[in-house]
Protein backbone atom coordinates (compact mmCIF):
# COMPACT_ATOMS: atom_id res chain seq x y z
CA UNK A 1 0.00 0.00 0.00
CA UNK A 2 0.87 3.55 -1.10
CA UNK A 3 1.12 6.18 1.26
CA UNK A 4 -0.29 9.52 -0.16
CA UNK A 5 -1.26 11.68 2.59
CA UNK A 6 -0.30 12.82 5.97
CA UNK A 7 -1.75 13.04 9.13
CA UNK A 8 -1.36 15.43 11.71
CA UNK A 9 -3.26 16.54 15.31
CA UNK A 10 -2.58 19.86 16.69
CA UNK A 11 -2.64 19.72 20.31
CA UNK A 12 -3.63 23.66 22.30
CA UNK A 13 -2.32 22.81 25.14
CA UNK A 14 -3.63 25.73 27.35
CA UNK A 15 -1.66 24.13 30.44
CA UNK A 16 1.50 24.93 29.71
CA UNK A 17 0.78 27.70 26.82
CA UNK A 18 2.04 25.33 24.01
CA UNK A 19 1.34 23.35 20.45
CA UNK A 20 1.93 19.86 20.62
CA UNK A 21 2.40 18.69 16.66
CA UNK A 22 1.80 14.94 16.63
CA UNK A 23 2.25 12.92 13.21
CA UNK A 24 -0.98 10.57 13.83
CA UNK A 25 0.61 8.26 11.30
CA UNK A 26 3.23 6.96 13.73
CA UNK A 27 4.25 3.35 13.81
CA UNK A 28 2.21 2.66 10.83
CA UNK A 29 4.42 4.29 8.63
CA UNK A 30 6.13 0.63 9.05
CA UNK A 31 3.38 -1.72 9.80
CA UNK A 32 1.26 -0.10 7.19
CA UNK A 33 3.22 0.78 4.70
CA UNK A 34 6.49 -0.74 5.03
CA UNK A 35 8.99 1.93 5.84
CA UNK A 36 12.01 1.95 7.95
CA UNK A 37 10.91 3.70 10.91
CA UNK A 38 14.40 4.70 12.08
CA UNK A 39 14.21 6.60 8.21
CA UNK A 40 11.29 8.70 8.33
CA UNK A 41 11.58 12.08 9.57
CA UNK A 42 9.86 15.13 9.90
CA UNK A 43 10.40 18.75 9.86
CA UNK A 44 7.61 21.92 10.93
CA UNK A 45 7.08 25.29 10.15
CA UNK A 46 4.01 26.80 12.18
CA UNK A 47 2.94 30.15 11.06
CA UNK A 48 -0.18 32.90 12.75
CA UNK A 49 -1.49 35.70 12.26
CA UNK A 50 -0.90 37.81 9.08
CA UNK A 51 1.82 34.94 8.35
CA UNK A 52 4.38 35.88 11.57
CA UNK A 53 6.44 32.73 12.32
CA UNK A 54 5.68 31.12 15.09
CA UNK A 55 7.96 28.36 14.79
CA UNK A 56 10.13 26.85 11.84
CA UNK A 57 13.19 24.27 11.63
CA UNK A 58 16.21 25.48 11.05
CA UNK A 59 16.41 22.76 8.08
CA UNK A 60 12.87 24.29 6.74
CA UNK A 61 13.99 26.74 3.64
CA UNK A 62 16.87 24.10 2.69
CA UNK A 63 15.22 20.42 3.03
CA UNK A 64 18.03 19.56 5.89
CA UNK A 65 16.78 16.91 7.78
CA UNK A 66 19.41 16.58 10.16
CA UNK A 67 18.07 18.12 12.81
CA UNK A 68 14.29 17.01 12.51
CA UNK A 69 11.35 17.77 14.81
CA UNK A 70 9.60 14.41 14.66
CA UNK A 71 11.27 10.79 14.07
CA UNK A 72 10.65 7.06 15.45
CA UNK A 73 11.81 8.25 19.02
CA UNK A 74 9.14 10.69 19.24
CA UNK A 75 6.05 11.24 16.73
CA UNK A 76 5.25 14.61 18.78
CA UNK A 77 7.41 18.12 18.70
CA UNK A 78 5.88 20.55 21.98
CA UNK A 79 6.58 24.38 21.08
CA UNK A 80 6.55 26.50 24.04
CA UNK A 81 8.39 29.52 24.19
CA UNK A 82 7.10 31.22 20.86
CA UNK A 83 3.41 30.57 21.24
CA UNK A 84 1.46 34.32 21.29
CA UNK A 85 -0.48 33.84 24.59
CA UNK A 86 -3.50 37.00 25.43
CA UNK A 87 -3.56 38.87 28.36
CA UNK A 88 -6.48 36.61 29.44
CA UNK A 89 -3.34 33.42 29.83
CA UNK A 90 -4.59 31.81 26.90
CA UNK A 91 -3.10 30.80 23.37
CA UNK A 92 -4.53 33.52 20.95
CA UNK A 93 -7.70 33.00 19.23
CA UNK A 94 -7.03 33.05 15.42
CA UNK A 95 -6.18 31.20 12.22
CA UNK A 96 -3.00 29.47 12.36
CA UNK A 97 -0.98 27.68 9.57
CA UNK A 98 0.47 24.28 9.89
CA UNK A 99 3.08 22.72 7.16
CA UNK A 100 4.86 19.39 7.94
CA UNK A 101 7.03 17.48 5.40
CA UNK A 102 8.37 14.43 5.49
CA UNK A 103 11.76 13.03 4.41
CA UNK A 104 11.98 8.44 3.68
CA UNK A 105 14.91 6.49 3.35
CA UNK A 106 16.55 9.67 1.43
CA UNK A 107 17.29 12.35 4.48
CA UNK A 108 17.64 15.10 1.77
CA UNK A 109 14.55 14.20 -0.14
CA UNK A 110 10.67 15.49 0.97
CA UNK A 111 8.59 12.55 0.46
CA UNK A 112 5.36 13.74 1.29
CA UNK A 113 3.67 17.67 2.20
CA UNK A 114 0.92 18.79 4.46
CA UNK A 115 -0.46 22.36 5.28
CA UNK A 116 -3.73 23.28 6.20
CA UNK A 117 -5.27 25.93 8.01
CA UNK A 118 -7.49 26.03 11.29
CA UNK A 119 -8.86 28.75 13.62
CA UNK A 120 -8.34 28.86 17.35
CA UNK A 121 -11.90 29.50 18.76
CA UNK A 122 -11.47 28.42 22.14
CA UNK A 123 -12.89 30.22 25.33
CA UNK A 124 -12.00 29.35 28.69
CA UNK A 125 -15.58 28.33 30.48
CA UNK A 126 -16.63 30.26 33.22
CA UNK A 127 -16.51 27.87 36.38
CA UNK A 128 -20.06 27.70 38.98
CA UNK A 129 -19.68 25.87 42.49
CA UNK A 130 -22.69 26.46 44.11
CA UNK A 131 -23.08 25.50 48.46
CA UNK A 132 -25.40 24.75 50.17
CA UNK A 133 -25.78 24.81 53.85
CA UNK A 134 -28.42 22.70 56.20
CA UNK A 135 -28.04 23.84 60.28
CA UNK A 136 -30.96 20.90 60.26
CA UNK A 137 -29.59 18.16 58.45
CA UNK A 138 -26.04 19.22 59.58
CA UNK A 139 -24.64 19.03 56.07
CA UNK A 140 -22.39 21.04 53.44
CA UNK A 141 -22.82 20.19 49.87
CA UNK A 142 -20.42 21.86 47.08
CA UNK A 143 -21.92 21.18 43.21
CA UNK A 144 -20.04 21.96 40.32
CA UNK A 145 -22.74 23.99 38.38
CA UNK A 146 -20.26 24.79 35.14
CA UNK A 147 -21.63 24.65 31.87
CA UNK A 148 -18.58 22.97 29.84
CA UNK A 149 -20.02 23.02 26.37
CA UNK A 150 -18.58 25.55 24.46
CA UNK A 151 -20.87 27.35 22.41
CA UNK A 152 -18.95 29.15 20.32
CA UNK A 153 -18.75 29.13 16.20
CA UNK A 154 -20.32 25.80 17.00
CA UNK A 155 -20.93 23.82 19.71
CA UNK A 156 -18.03 21.73 21.26
CA UNK A 157 -19.25 19.44 24.38
CA UNK A 158 -16.04 18.17 26.31
CA UNK A 159 -14.25 14.87 25.27
CA UNK A 160 -13.06 14.61 28.96
CA UNK A 161 -14.17 16.30 32.20
CA UNK A 162 -11.85 15.49 35.23
CA UNK A 163 -12.92 17.38 38.40
CA UNK A 164 -10.78 17.42 41.83
CA UNK A 165 -12.76 18.93 45.42
CA UNK A 166 -10.08 19.77 47.81
CA UNK A 167 -11.93 20.85 50.93
CA UNK A 168 -10.15 21.95 54.36
CA UNK A 169 -12.81 21.31 57.30
CA UNK A 170 -12.04 23.98 60.54
CA UNK A 171 -9.20 23.28 62.22
CA UNK A 172 -10.83 22.01 65.78
CA UNK A 173 -12.77 19.20 63.62
CA UNK A 174 -9.59 17.16 63.46
CA UNK A 175 -11.14 15.76 59.98
CA UNK A 176 -9.05 15.23 57.13
CA UNK A 177 -9.43 17.23 53.71
CA UNK A 178 -12.73 15.60 52.01
CA UNK A 179 -11.28 14.86 48.37
CA UNK A 180 -14.07 13.97 45.99
CA UNK A 181 -13.76 13.59 41.93
CA UNK A 182 -17.71 13.33 41.94
CA UNK A 183 -19.77 16.51 40.36
CA UNK A 184 -21.16 16.95 44.02
CA UNK A 185 -19.67 16.60 47.02
CA UNK A 186 -21.16 16.37 51.29
CA UNK A 187 -19.75 16.89 54.01
CA UNK A 188 -21.41 15.73 56.87
CA UNK A 189 -23.21 14.74 58.78
CA UNK A 190 -22.02 15.91 60.85
CA UNK A 191 -20.38 19.11 59.92
CA UNK A 192 -18.61 21.65 62.16
CA UNK A 193 -19.00 25.07 62.83
CA UNK A 194 -16.57 27.36 61.24
CA UNK A 195 -14.23 28.22 58.08
CA UNK A 196 -14.34 25.98 55.05
CA UNK A 197 -12.11 26.19 52.48
CA UNK A 198 -12.49 24.80 49.02
CA UNK A 199 -9.92 24.07 46.33
CA UNK A 200 -11.47 23.07 43.09
CA UNK A 201 -9.65 22.35 40.28
CA UNK A 202 -11.14 20.91 36.54
CA UNK A 203 -9.07 19.16 33.70
CA UNK A 204 -10.65 19.72 30.48
CA UNK A 205 -10.51 18.48 26.63
CA UNK A 206 -12.14 19.55 23.81
CA UNK A 207 -11.91 18.21 20.11
CA UNK A 208 -11.90 21.44 17.64
CA UNK A 209 -11.17 19.86 14.42
CA UNK A 210 -11.92 16.35 13.45
CA UNK A 211 -9.77 14.75 10.68
CA UNK A 212 -10.70 17.48 8.26
CA UNK A 213 -8.18 16.86 5.31
CA UNK A 214 -5.99 14.77 7.74
CA UNK A 215 -6.08 17.83 10.09
CA UNK A 216 -6.90 17.04 14.02
CA UNK A 217 -7.31 20.13 15.94
CA UNK A 218 -7.76 19.32 20.17
CA UNK A 219 -7.67 21.73 23.38
CA UNK A 220 -6.47 20.88 27.12
CA UNK A 221 -7.19 23.03 29.22
CA UNK A 222 -6.47 23.07 33.43
CA UNK A 223 -8.85 25.59 35.92
CA UNK A 224 -8.39 26.28 39.57
CA UNK A 225 -10.91 28.01 41.53
CA UNK A 226 -10.97 28.77 45.39
CA UNK A 227 -14.22 29.40 47.32
CA UNK A 228 -14.44 30.47 51.49
CA UNK A 229 -17.50 29.72 52.87
CA UNK A 230 -18.66 29.93 56.48
CA UNK A 231 -21.25 26.49 57.62
CA UNK A 232 -23.23 27.48 60.46
CA UNK A 233 -24.80 29.85 62.92
CA UNK A 234 -24.57 29.62 66.58
CA UNK A 235 -27.64 31.02 68.89
CA UNK A 236 -25.09 34.57 69.96
CA UNK A 237 -24.77 34.79 65.99
CA UNK A 238 -27.78 37.50 66.32
CA UNK A 239 -26.23 38.81 69.67
CA UNK A 240 -23.21 39.39 67.95
CA UNK A 241 -24.59 41.61 65.07
CA UNK A 242 -26.61 43.36 67.32
CA UNK A 243 -23.71 44.18 69.87
CA UNK A 244 -21.69 45.36 66.75
CA UNK A 245 -24.22 47.72 65.03
CA UNK A 246 -24.64 49.04 68.54
CA UNK A 247 -21.20 49.79 68.79
CA UNK A 248 -21.24 51.18 64.95
CA UNK A 249 -24.27 52.91 65.45
CA UNK A 250 -22.47 54.87 68.15
CA UNK A 251 -18.92 55.30 66.37
CA UNK A 252 -21.70 57.13 63.12
CA UNK A 253 -23.39 59.01 65.52
CA UNK A 254 -20.00 60.59 67.01
CA UNK A 255 -17.99 61.18 63.93
CA UNK A 256 -21.60 62.64 61.88
CA UNK A 257 -20.86 65.62 64.20
CA UNK A 258 -17.15 66.67 62.94
CA UNK A 259 -16.29 64.10 60.27
CA UNK A 260 -19.17 63.68 57.78
CA UNK A 261 -17.44 62.51 55.14
CA UNK A 262 -16.14 59.55 57.86
CA UNK A 263 -19.38 58.94 58.97
CA UNK A 264 -20.86 58.21 55.88
CA UNK A 265 -18.40 55.39 55.98
CA UNK A 266 -20.08 53.74 58.78
CA UNK A 267 -23.44 54.61 57.56
CA UNK A 268 -22.45 52.01 54.50
CA UNK A 269 -20.94 49.46 57.03
CA UNK A 270 -24.63 49.50 58.61
CA UNK A 271 -26.74 49.35 55.55
CA UNK A 272 -24.19 46.52 54.38
CA UNK A 273 -24.77 44.42 57.40
CA UNK A 274 -28.70 45.08 57.80
CA UNK A 275 -28.87 43.67 54.12
CA UNK A 276 -26.76 41.01 54.54
CA UNK A 277 -28.23 39.85 57.69
CA UNK A 278 -31.98 39.87 55.94
CA UNK A 279 -30.03 37.70 53.31
CA UNK A 280 -29.14 35.26 55.84
CA UNK A 281 -32.88 35.28 57.46
CA UNK A 282 -34.63 34.86 54.34
CA UNK A 283 -31.80 31.82 52.88
CA UNK A 284 -32.91 30.42 55.92
CA UNK A 285 -36.62 30.54 55.23
CA UNK A 286 -36.16 29.44 51.86
CA UNK A 287 -33.48 26.25 52.21
CA UNK A 288 -30.80 27.58 50.37
CA UNK A 289 -27.35 28.73 50.97
CA UNK A 290 -26.60 31.14 53.98
CA UNK A 291 -22.46 31.16 53.95
CA UNK A 292 -22.21 33.79 51.56
CA UNK A 293 -24.13 36.47 53.65
CA UNK A 294 -22.66 35.27 56.64
CA UNK A 295 -18.87 35.34 55.36
CA UNK A 296 -20.35 38.81 53.95
CA UNK A 297 -20.79 39.62 58.24
CA UNK A 298 -18.21 38.17 59.40
CA UNK A 299 -15.55 39.84 57.64
CA UNK A 300 -16.92 43.00 58.60
CA UNK A 301 -16.90 42.32 62.02
CA UNK A 302 -13.56 41.20 62.69
CA UNK A 303 -12.24 44.16 60.38
CA UNK A 304 -9.79 45.75 62.47
CA UNK A 305 -10.31 49.14 60.87
CA UNK A 306 -13.67 49.27 63.24
CA UNK A 307 -12.03 48.18 66.43
CA UNK A 308 -15.07 46.45 67.33
CA UNK A 309 -15.42 44.98 71.16
CA UNK A 310 -15.45 42.15 72.10
CA UNK A 311 -13.50 40.34 69.59
CA UNK A 312 -15.35 38.09 67.31
CA UNK A 313 -14.48 34.72 66.40
CA UNK A 314 -16.44 31.70 65.34
CA UNK A 315 -16.88 29.19 68.20
CA UNK A 316 -15.26 26.03 66.01
CA UNK A 317 -17.82 23.07 67.37
CA UNK A 318 -19.62 19.68 66.21
CA UNK A 319 -23.16 20.21 64.55
CA UNK A 320 -25.36 17.51 65.12
CA UNK A 321 -28.59 16.70 63.05
CA UNK A 322 -31.73 18.36 64.50
CA UNK A 323 -34.22 15.50 65.76
CA UNK A 324 -37.97 16.77 66.31
CA UNK A 325 -38.19 16.96 70.54
CA UNK A 326 -39.78 14.31 72.46
CA UNK A 327 -41.23 14.18 75.43
CA UNK A 328 -38.91 15.05 78.60
CA UNK A 329 -35.98 15.49 76.41
CA UNK A 330 -34.81 17.76 73.57
CA UNK A 331 -32.71 16.73 70.66
CA UNK A 332 -31.73 20.23 69.48
CA UNK A 333 -28.27 21.00 70.92
CA UNK A 334 -28.40 24.07 72.79
CA UNK A 335 -25.09 25.47 71.10
CA UNK A 336 -26.99 26.37 67.87
CA UNK A 337 -30.06 28.25 66.79
CA UNK A 338 -32.60 27.35 63.70
CA UNK A 339 -34.16 30.43 62.33
CA UNK A 340 -37.96 29.80 61.99
CA UNK A 341 -37.77 26.17 63.87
Amino acid sequence: MALTSLSVKVELDEINSSLIITDLIGNDYNATYGYTLTNIKGLLKISGFQGSIIYKNSGWDSDDYSSPDITSASWSKVISSTVPVGEDGLIVRGFYTVEYKVSVEDVSATFLTFLQVFKNVYERPLIEISSLVSIVDSTFVFTDDTSYTLNLASTYPPTSVLRNFDITWPPTSGKPNTVSSATSVQLGPNIWSGYYLCNFTVTLSYLLVNDVNGLTVTVSDSIHETLHRIAVIYKDFAGLVNQALIQLTASYEKYKLYNLPYAENYQEVLDDIMMYYDMVKMADISGTDMSFAMTKIYDILTDDAYNLSPGIVIEEKEIYPWQPPVVGDVAVPGGVVFFGD
